[in-house]
C-alpha cells in the first residue's frame, strides 16, 4: 500500500523538478485534465472499491481504462479481515449486495450489452452518467477492467434509435433480473438508487 507521499515522490522522479503534483485529487487542474488510466490498488475491500470507482471513474478521459486489482474479497461469504477491515458478512458468489464489487461489475456488463437494443431500460447500477459512459467491462484473474467510451463511441451509440421491442424488453426474464438486482439494494428501478 503506497502513501500519497510515496506516489508524489515517484511522479517527481519520473517527470523531474518541473512537475508539481497537486495536494489532492480534487485539485482543479487534475480534474480538468482527466486521466487516461486509473488503477485501484487500494484496500481491496469491496465497499471501498465501489466507492472509489464511483468517485474516480468520472475523472477518466474518454477512451480511458479503469483497472481494479485484488477483488477476491467480494467472494468472501463469511466474516474475515482484509488489511484490518472486516469483510465477508454480505459477500459471496452471486450475491448482489452493496459489498460485492464483482457482482456489481457483472451487472454493469449487462447494462453495456443491452444498450444498442434497449437504451431505455430503467436499471441503474452506479449512476446513469457512469453506466452510459462505459464501453466495455472485462474480467481477468483478480482484475476488473472498465473502459470509458471514446467521444466517437458516445456519439455513435447516441445516434442509434432504440429498437424498443416492448414485448421483449419487459418480459418475465427482465422482471426477474430486476428483482435479483433490487434484492441487493444496490440499484434502483426507474433510475432511483435504493
Amino acid at each position: 500500500q503506497s502513501s500519497a507521499r510515496d506516489l508524489r515522490a515517484l511522479v517527481a522522479a519520473a517527470f523531474g523538478d518541473a512537475f508539481r503534483a497537486p495536494a489532492t485529487l480534487a485539485n482543479h487542474e487534475w480534474r480538468r485534465a482527466g486521466y487516461d488510466v486509473i488503477i485501484d490498488d487500494g484496500s481491496h475491500v469491496p465497499a471501498h472499491i465501489l466507492f472509489t470507482f464511483t468517485e474516480l471513474f468520472p475523472m477518466l478521459r474518454p477512451g480511458g481504462v479503469y483497472v481494479i486489482e485484488d477483488n477476491a474479497f467480494s467472494y468472501a461469504d463469511k466474516p474475515t479481515n482484509a488489511y484490518g477491515y472486516r469483510v465477508g458478512h454480505r459477500g459471496g458468489i452471486g450475491r448482489p449486495t452493496t459489498d460485492n464489487a464483482v457482482e456489481r461489475f457483472k451487472a454493469l456488463a449487462d447494462i453495456v450489452n443491452r444498450e444498442e437494443c434497449f437504451q431505455d431500460l430503467d436499471i441503474v447500477i452506479f449512476s446513469e452518467a457512469i453506466d452510459r459512459a462505459v464501453f466495455q467491462v472485462a474480467f481477468v484473474s483478480g482484475l476488473v477492467f472498465v473502459w470509458k467510451k471514446t467521444a466517437a463511441q458516445q456519439a455513435g451509440l447516441a445516434g442509434i434509435p432504440s429498437l424498443r421491442w416492448t414485448s421483449h424488453a419487459d418480459g418475465p426474464a427482465l422482471q426477474e433480473y430486476k428483482r435479483f438486482l433490487e434484492a441487493g439494494k444496490h440499484v434502483g428501478v426507474g433510475g432511483v438508487r435504493v
